[in-house]
């Protein structure tokens, strides 16, 4: 019995990746550390306006709105923080008015 010969495709020919790919998820990967370098900076600088730690919520909540009002390019990218200072009394004025709807109920 003959073995029946496997067609070769063009992705079994080519290398799974190349050298631009490691670049680019090299590069990708220096990007997103220094932007989580970023934005715990900035989150420290808010503990300090506050005078004392943020919650994981708070914490979350304040990023949820520094996302929603940064300037963003045209794949969505975040290339400016909006304030977070800013973004805490927003966050605090969502929280507050959240509560008096909840005590209404």
């Amino acid at each position: 019995m003959k073995k029946k010969k496997k067609k070769l495709l063009l992705e079994d020919i080519l290398p799974k990746y190349t050298v631009d790919d490691f670049y680019s998820e090299k590069e990708y990967e220096e990007q997103m550390e220094r932007a989580m370098e970023d934005i715990d900076n900035h989150l420290n600088r808010l503990k300090k306006y506050i005078g004392r730690d943020l919650t994981k919520l708070e914490q979350n909540g304040v990023i949820e709105v520094v996302e929603e009002f940064s300037t963003k390019d045209d794949e969505g990218y975040i290339t400016l923080y909006f304030s977070f200072i800013q973004a805490w009394k927003i966050y605090q004025k969502k929280r507050e008015k959240s509560e008096k709807r909840r005590k209404r109920r």
